[in-house]
């Protein structure tokens, strides 16, 4: 049973850091998507396999 409850509580843990990696993602892409709508940067210079 207190085997069961670590892995509980760990995969509690992994899922709070997994929405807070998702939340910084999305506040990436957000900032990214204004810096390429205002020519700031140029999606080119992102990925040089385009």
């Amino acid at each position: 049973m207190s085997q069961n409850h670590a892995n509980g509580d760990c995969w509690l843990l992994l899922q709070a850091e997994k929405e807070k990696l998702q939340t910084e993602c999305n506040k990436f892409e957000a900032l990214e998507a204004l810096l390429i709508k205002h020519g700031i940067l140029s999606l080119s210079s992102l990925d040089p396999l385009i």
